[in-house]
């Protein structure tokens, strides 16, 4: 039970959730269904950047790559922790669920998009608590709208803990610090 195994169990459950599941996306006038994509850990690259345009910090998103690419939804891991040997918790693991829907109309109501797209992943992961019969999400589970004027993308985030199983000291021998 790693955390790529988790990755790979939220992503895999989360397309399986959104195949078929569409989003308009306002493209110069036009309204287009697309069907929400997801991503593992992170969307990708601009169509034809080289090394030395990513180097240079340039990431010139073209039509083709938003129409490709959105809207999404991408999983990621954040940092895993540990308890005292003693303890009975799990170990744990940060999960982000970064949502972006794509909306030119200048009424920007693309975030209507986005809460329903929260909400339809909410229920889902509130009813499929266990993934793989032995990731336990833990609350809390929490949503929410990124504020700051990014027209016209528009971003979301959800983000959570999932409890892993531990590892168990296969010997007797207790370290104590300081001895070999």
């Amino acid at each position: 039970m790693t955390r790529a195994d988790l990755m790979t169990a939220l992503t895999s459950g989360l397309k399986d959730l959104l195949k078929g599941y569409a989003l308009p996306s306002r493209v110069q006038g036009q309204e287009i269904m697309q069907e929400v994509k997801v991503f593992a850990q992170y969307l990708p690259q601009p169509s034809g950047i080289t090394f030395a345009d990513k180097a240079a910090g340039l990431k010139n998103y073209t039509a083709d790559d938003y129409e490709s690419n959105f809207p999404c939804v991408i999983v990621k891991l954040a940092d895993m922790q540990d308890t005292e040997e003693q303890s009975r918790e799990h170990s744990s693991v940060k999960v982000s669920i970064l949502l972006g829907v794509y909306d030119e109309s200048p009424e920007c109501q693309g975030y209507i998009d986005l809460l329903n797209l929260q909400e339809h992943i909410r229920k889902w992961l509130m009813e499929e608590r266990v993934l793989a019969r032995k990731f336990l999400l833990r609350m809390p589970l929490v949503s929410a709208l990124d504020d700051s004027e990014t027209w016209p993308v528009y971003f979301g985030t959800m983000s959570m803990t999932y409890e892993l199983g531990r590892p168990v000291r296969s010997s007797g021998y207790v370290y104590r610090y300081g001895q070999p």
